[in-house]
């Protein structure tokens, strides 16, 4: 008793449209995924903003400025803040073409 050429082919459409489903919840879940990430990064990235904005603050005051090993710990704590935030737009960018490739 062999199959009848429709219902193997109502068979083929059920499996493609299942696995078409399926891809189309993976790509769904992926998106998820990365909007989260996108938003944590956003994020993170504007406290960073913030927390280099109150250190230049700081620099520009008199009485930090006189002193000159609170400057250079200052300026370290912003390159280190620089070197964060540029890994973190770096991921950013990656994230969002990976976003719009979905």
């Amino acid at each position: 008793a062999s199959a009848s050429p429709g219902s193997v082919r109502s068979f083929d459409v059920q499996a493609d449209s299942r696995q078409q489903r399926e891809r189309n919840k993976a790509q769904k879940r992926e998106q998820r995924r990365l909007e989260r990430e996108e938003e944590q990064l956003l994020g993170e990235l504007d406290g960073l903003e913030e927390e280099k904005l109150r250190l230049e603050h700081l620099l520009a005051r008199e009485e930090v400025y006189r002193d000159g090993q609170r400057v250079r710990q200052i300026k370290e704590q912003l390159q280190t803040i620089v070197r964060r935030r540029d890994g973190l737009m770096r991921r950013w960018e990656t994230v969002d073409t990976q976003r719009e490739q979905i």
